[in-house]
């Protein structure tokens, strides 16, 4: 009996030596570096509206941490600088970053191309979120699925619609300053004025449609940080962007069949 209570002791004090060693398994700040410069879809529970959050570079601390160059922001607009860091705890490795209004997103990696975690807004609310890596040819090929999809599902308007409202129907296209091309789609108007609309700038993956207003001929679309504004005038709508911060204005043209 003591000889097999001894065997167990020493297999036991075998096991302890070698659980510092685990850490051995931890990836290298290099591995962590490849795999983290990409671009990554954010997507918050109960939402169907995703975020990105694109990584180009990483530097790390003294003490192993790495400070993220990233900018991020919906994905069917632009991305804007975040402050972002990643993470090595024993196993784990967590990626958390704080958006431009103040959420914090806190994950740990659940494979090379996942993390999960909690998104927490400002109000105090808390959702699950999923970020998954996704290619640039991934993305592309997003965007032109979405064109695609986006330019089959144009309703004509039916009799009902205000010829004033059905005006709206259609694809556009324009560039707010300091932006990249943009594009608006409105593919279907109701006879209540209510069009339903997506847009979306280059390199950003069109994703989900939202409920457009159209009063006194003037399309309203609602945004996180502020309200886009298109004015019908011939073939052509003049935009306006109010937000916090001021105000852009551009103008929208009308794309031709077959026009991207």
């Amino acid at each position: 009996m003591k000889i097999v209570a001894s065997a167990f002791l020493r297999a036991f004090c075998l096991i302890v030596l070698v659980l510092p060693g685990i850490s051995s398994a931890q990836k290298t700040i290099t591995q962590l570096q490849t795999e983290l410069l990409s671009s990554w879809l954010v997507t918050v529970e109960g939402e169907d509206r995703t975020r990105t959050l694109r990584i180009s570079g990483a530097s790390a601390k003294s003490d192993g941490t790495l400070l993220l160059e990233a900018v991020y922001g919906w994905s069917d607009e632009n991305q804007t600088p975040v402050t972002a860091s990643l993470i090595q705890s024993g196993q784990d490795v967590k990626l958390l970053f704080t958006t431009q209004p103040g959420s914090k997103v806190a994950t740990v990696q659940t494979s090379n191309e996942t993390f999960e975690g909690t998104f927490t807004a400002t109000n105090g609310s808390v959702s699950r979120v999923k970020i998954e890596k996704v290619s640039d040819e991934a993305l592309q090929t997003r965007i032109a699925a979405a064109k695609t999809r986006a330019a089959g599902m144009i309703v004509e308007p039916g009799p009902d619609v205000p010829k004033e409202c059905a005006a709206f129907s259609g694809r556009w296209t324009g560039r707010w300053p300091y932006y990249s091309q943009t594009w608006l789609w409105v593919v279907e108007v109701g006879a209540n004025c209510v069009a339903k609309c997506m847009s979306w700038s280059t390199s950003a993956v069109p994703n989900t449609f939202q409920s457009c207003e159209i009063k006194n001929n003037v399309l309203v679309r609602q945004k996180p940080d502020g309200m886009e504004h298109y004015a019908l005038r011939g073939d052509e709508l003049w935009a306006r962007y109010v937000y916090s911060g001021g105000q852009n204005n551009a103008v929208f043209r009308r794309l031709k069949p077959g026009e991207n």
